[in-house]
């Protein structure tokens, strides 16, 4: 690139100390008993919970899900809340079959005190679907989820490195990241 150029970018990138930077919108963040609340998640940013084979990461899941789906105070009290004004909430599974996403929606749904989950929370089972066109639904429905509801709040990919040719694969890494 050239030197204007790059000093362009440069001056675009520029942290300045003397001026505040906005803090990012809140997307959820998790409240205990004394009722200190610890940011979670971020507008625009990824999270990642990584754990071992059975360490309860679905589970962990599943009880972020409830509280970003309901409006029971109690419940967003204990677990987390989110902001104001939701937006659309989808979860993509990439490991649990048909039978046991259902359970944990119907687990969501329950601990959410909901007879039914909202119309702007979608769930889908993507573990029948190649790994190539995982990637291309998740990313075109967002894309349609976008407009359809006026923005996205939280996209939840269960089984994220099952969109990865592997887990190691930097290049892939990379790449997946910048698509999403």
């Amino acid at each position: 690139k050239e030197a204007g150029q790059i000093e362009t970018i440069l001056k675009k990138a520029f942290i300045n100390v003397r001026i505040p930077v906005n803090k990012p919108p809140l997307a959820m963040e998790i409240v205990n008993r004394d009722l200190y609340a610890q940011r979670l998640f971020t507008l625009g940013n990824f999270s990642a919970i990584t754990g071992k084979s059975k360490s309860k990461k679905t589970f962990l899941s599943t009880a972020m899900l409830s509280a970003a789906i309901t409006n029971d105070s109690i419940q967003n009290k204990l677990v987390g809340k989110m902001p104001e004004g939701k937006r659309n909430v989808v979860l993509f599974d990439t490991e649990q079959s048909e039978y046991q996403l259902y359970k944990n929606l119907t687990f969501i749904t329950k601990r959410s005190s909901l007879v039914k989950p909202p119309t702007w929370f979608k769930a889908y089972c993507l573990v029948g679907i190649s790994r190539n066109e995982r990637i291309n639904m998740i990313l075109e429905s967002m894309d349609r989820f976008y407009y359809e509801f006026g923005g996205i709040h939280l996209v939840f990919i269960d089984g994220i490195a099952d969109l990865l040719t592997g887990v190691n694969d930097e290049e892939s890494s990379v790449h997946l990241i910048e698509e999403l």
